[in-house]
């Protein structure tokens, strides 16, 4: 299936990675295929298995037990195990929506450090990889005061992650607004995406 595979978690099969990934929802590109063909480039790796299950626009309480999608990140942990793959790393990407919801620091590093214990009790051992994610300014959206705020509690909480054992830090992607990098100051553009990957291989691999 090429260095850069796609490991689908709803149908247990392998296939050529190429957007959009199979696995998470959404219709459009993402970092991961992008930040692979880094790792490989760079020598880290001979190859990569993506295994995707992201859903666009997530609360971290949403991903919770008992929460409507935990389902998903049981399938995919259940998935993984089925095919015999063992992670190498987790990466997860998410903030936003938490920044817009207010979410309390202490509130969002409690959750992150339960999702953490669900991996493991699921049978994940890899290490955690959390970004530092909290920027989603829509223009078409009004102004709000509070969201800085809100922000600002998000990105202590996530900048905290790395004290829970087995998590490490990941990149801080809210370095990456304005039009040179974001189509709408929220989701990314090509030169963006590229940017985005960069951080990535940084966090993952100390440098490049």
């Amino acid at each position: 299936v090429g260095p850069v595979a796609n490991f689908n978690i709803h149908d247990g099969r392998c296939y050529r990675a190429e957007d959009p990934l199979l696995g998470p929802d959404g219709p459009g590109g993402s970092v991961w295929g992008v930040l692979a063909d880094k790792l490989i480039a760079a020598g880290h790796y001979d190859q990569v298995l993506l295994v995707p299950f992201g859903i666009g626009g997530s609360a971290l309480a949403e991903w919770q037990s008992g929460a409507y999608l935990h389902p998903i990140l049981q399938r995919a942990t259940r998935a993984v195990r089925d095919a015999d793959i063992v992670p190498t790393h987790v990466l997860w990407h998410q903030g936003e929506a938490d920044a817009d919801d207010a979410t309390p620091e202490a509130e969002y590093f409690a959750m992150f450090e339960s999702l953490v214990g669900l991996l493991r009790e699921y049978g994940i051992a890899a290490p955690v990889y959390p970004a530092v994610a909290t920027h989603c300014e829509m223009p078409f959206l009004p102004a709000d005061p509070a969201s800085a705020g809100a922000s600002a509690a998000v990105r202590a909480a996530q900048s905290r992650l790395p004290q829970i054992d087995g998590v490490f830090p990941g990149p801080d992607t809210d370095t990456l607004q304005g039009e040179l990098y974001r189509h709408d100051n929220c989701h990314f553009n090509g030169k963006g995406m590229q940017a985005h990957a960069r951080l990535w291989l940084e966090a993952l691999t100390g440098g490049g």
